[in-house]
């Protein structure tokens, strides 16, 4: 059910747009998989013509290239389009695209000079490097002054949390004020505000909750308030702490539940689209 509602694409509809999903995440090693998948014909061709045909490191090449094909099939039947994913699968993209440049290199190319070879493989991979220099920005990647005065013991992990989960400390705090209902608590760690409400790692050990993310309240419950508080209340959960417009709020399992039937389960888009023609993003049941 998760995979439906999410929107995986069918076999026809990854096929169709297999080379584009090689490309638009921007995973380099990625990019070079799909070029030298095309040109790999090209490649068998040219080294048959200088007689450099190396059985063996074809076979290998073939195999390395067959399964990215596989890989990204596969991400894309079990996921819906999103460039999280393709940490998956992005090891043995690089570890493809080094093996099968050397490979052209040395038996379509003609180049013998491993040293030739590792200085173009060093230039190909140069395309990510900025993300060293990125800093700020919607994923809060600290400076390289944040850095350094981590190393040197400048910055604790509860300044980090002040500067950069605020609503996190706000939380925790909170939660202390209400004893009681802390020991029948859940934290709603789900999209929040702007995406990132709450850290799930830096909040006091309690159940977390979050519609569609969690399944402590059962997918088929969500239609019926009063079954669903049931079921919170089962799993040991009366109230639900929650951080929202600048404030801490605290929520019965009922009000909760009411919100679980509102929810709309059967989306007609994904959530995210990235700006995809529509049939990658349209829902279908």
């Amino acid at each position: 059910m998760w995979l439906r509602i999410q929107g995986p694409l069918s076999l026809a509809k990854t096929l169709k747009y297999l080379t584009f999903f090689f490309v638009w995440p921007g995973v380099v090693p990625a990019k070079y998989v799909i070029v030298m998948i095309l040109i790999w014909p090209l490649v068998l061709f040219v080294s048959s013509l200088r007689n450099c045909v190396d059985n063996r490191s074809v076979q290998e090449v073939s195999y390395w290239l067959l399964v990215c094909l596989i890989a990204i099939i596969g991400t894309c039947l079990a996921f819906w389009q999103d460039p999280r994913y393709y940490r998956y699968p992005i090891a043995l993209m690089a570890f493809t695209a080094v093996f099968g440049l050397d490979h052209i290199a040395r038996n379509a190319v003609g180049l013998r000079s491993t040293a030739l070879i590792g200085v173009a493989l060093l230039i190909l991979a140069s395309p990510g490097y900025g993300i060293m220099r990125q800093q700020g920005g919607g994923f809060s990647y600290p400076t390289i002054a944040d850095n350094l005065a981590v190393f040197s013991n400048r910055l604790s992990t509860a300044q980090v949390m002040q500067q950069r989960y605020p609503k996190s400390v706000l939380a925790s705090r909170e939660a202390f004020l209400h004893p009681v209902e802390y020991e029948r608590s859940a934290w709603d760690t789900d999209m929040g505000e702007g995406n990132k409400a709450l850290s799930s790692f830096l909040l006091p050990l309690r159940p977390q909750v979050g519609l569609w993310y969690t399944n402590i309240i059962k997918w088929q419950s969500y239609p019926n308030a009063k079954q669903s508080a049931a079921e919170l209340s089962q799993y040991g959960v009366d109230w639900i702490f929650r951080v929202s417009d600048g404030g801490f709020r605290l929520l019965s399992s009922g009000e909760y539940a009411l919100e679980a039937e509102k929810f709309d389960r059967f989306p007609d888009h994904t959530t995210w689209d990235y700006g995809f023609p529509a049939e990658l993003v349209k829902v279908e049941y």
